[in-house]
């Protein structure tokens, strides 16, 4: 098996979310500068019904679109980008399917690595941090209260208030869980990262990470994107 004929599993999920932002910009061209490949616009001047002597007159709106890339041309590139991610996906879903992932003497699946991987990070910015950020002091407050003076007349009177906060819990302790499991988690990136460049599957793509849409154009106006 030829090495040109081989993707990392890293070089796969980039060229796949190349192929994503691809198929996004071909979706959103028919909303840009796009409309003289689209629709023709005919204006119909109709001096002569405000004024006798008039000519009437007829004029074609001429749109300044950004590209010349036609109707049918997007439509082809388009279904050649599908068609190339939907048999990418196939291939990544296959090379995934043995590839373990060793971190801690722990073994996942890559999927399952990685969503490991993201949950530790979760509960460590989202659960622990919250535990670090309490402090413990002093603070003052005021409060308001009601009573009777000698006169007999209910007055009211500011105070203060001083509230002593304490933590029912070592701090120190989620400090060191919350490295622990930082920690843990970019053990387990840094195996997740190194099986994707060492296991490949088989693909050749058809464009390059360096293709923009104009490109891609002339490869199918030269049919160099058909097997």
């Amino acid at each position: 098996m030829n090495k040109e004929d081989m993707l990392t599993l890293k070089e796969a999920g980039r060229y796949s979310n190349f192929l994503r932002d691809k198929i996004d910009e071909v979706l959103n061209m028919p909303y840009g500068s796009f409309r003289g490949q689209m629709i023709k616009t005919v204006e119909h001047h109709k001096k002569s019904e405000s004024f006798k002597d008039a000519v009437n007159e007829d004029k074609e709106v001429e749109y300044e679109d950004e590209t010349d890339i036609t109707v049918g041309e997007l439509d082809t590139i388009l279904e050649l980008l599908v068609e190339e991610k939907a048999m990418l996906a196939e291939q990544i879903a296959e090379g995934k399917k043995k590839l373990k992932v060793e971190a801690d003497g722990e073994i996942r699946n890559l999927d399952a690595s990685i969503e490991y991987a993201k949950l530790l990070r979760h509960i460590a910015s989202g659960y622990y941090r919250h535990f670090i950020n309490k402090k413990e002091g002093k603070y003052k407050d005021e409060g308001q209260a009601y009573g009777v003076n000698v006169e007999g007349n209910q007055i009211s009177y500011i105070y203060e208030i001083e509230r002593e906060v304490t933590l029912k819990y070592n701090k120190d302790d989620y400090v060191k869980k919350n490295k622990a499991i930082k920690k843990k988690a970019d053990r387990i990136s840094e195996a997740v990262e190194k099986a994707m460049i060492e296991k490949s599957i088989k693909f050749v793509p058809k464009f390059s990470y360096l293709d923009n849409l104009e490109d891609m154009i002339e490869l199918l106006r030269h049919d160099k994107l058909r097997d």
